[in-house]
């Protein structure tokens, strides 16, 4: 896959674009009808990509409004990559009132360079997801929650001759932060206004908990 136009990282000073990159990928999935209503299903895949585009991330904190104007943003150019997990999932039918879900999985993303092979910034070991949700009328409501193991963050120290600049010690991904838990719930009232169609307003709240969350270094 080529790169679209927009997709040229100019703000990061690239003035060309990156060779086409391709992805091998395996899924097997399996699904079976449980006694009582219930489906279990159980998904692994491996996928391998190969020329992956180079990509700019920033190690302190990703979550800023202009990342490309910080000390810690940094260019990876890997050679490889690949990620590889296996998921699974058991859930009521579909249709009825009330309706959950619960999910385990086990996942794997990184790339391989001429220093080895280290974590993709979103790898997250286990993960555990489960949730219920019930349809009444025109009322619905929902509650969720997520669990996954923290994700990959590296150790930095001032750069030399620049202490303005941070580099890291040790290979990327070399720690990770703390677990990450949020319980979401949601309620939703639908207005029907016959062939016109419907109007659906609704309010969220997320991490219902106040669980804090580890976010950056």
């Amino acid at each position: 896959q080529a790169q679209s136009i927009n997709e040229l990282p100019v703000s990061d000073g690239v003035g060309t674009y990156a060779a086409a990159q391709s992805m091998i990928a395996l899924v097997v999935g399996v699904e079976h009808e449980l006694a009582a209503g219930r489906r279990l299903r159980v998904e692994a895949y491996h996928k391998r990509y190969h020329r992956p585009r180079p990509r700019y991330e920033n190690l302190l904190n990703p979550y800023v409004l202009v990342p490309e104007l910080k000390p810690d943003r940094i260019a990876i150019t890997p050679t490889g990559a690949r990620a590889r997990g296996i998921e699974a999932t058991i859930s009521s039918a579909t249709g009825r009132p009330l309706e959950w879900w619960l999910s385990h999985a086990w996942s794997r993303a990184e790339d391989r360079g001429s220093a080895g092979t280290t974590l993709r910034a979103w790898d997250q070991t286990l993960a555990f997801s489960g949730g219920i949700s019930h349809r009444r009328g025109n009322w619905e409501w929902a509650l969720a929650l997520g669990i996954h193991s923290g994700w990959p963050t590296t150790t930095l120290r001032l750069a030399e001759p620049d202490p303005a600049l941070v580099e890291p010690i040790d290979a990327l991904g070399d720690t990770r932060v703390g677990s990450f838990m949020s319980i979401d719930a949601r309620a939703a009232r639908h207005f029907r206004f016959g062939t016109a169609g419907t109007l659906t307003a609704f309010i969220e709240i997320a991490n219902l908990s106040n669980h804090r969350n580890e976010c950056c270094i």
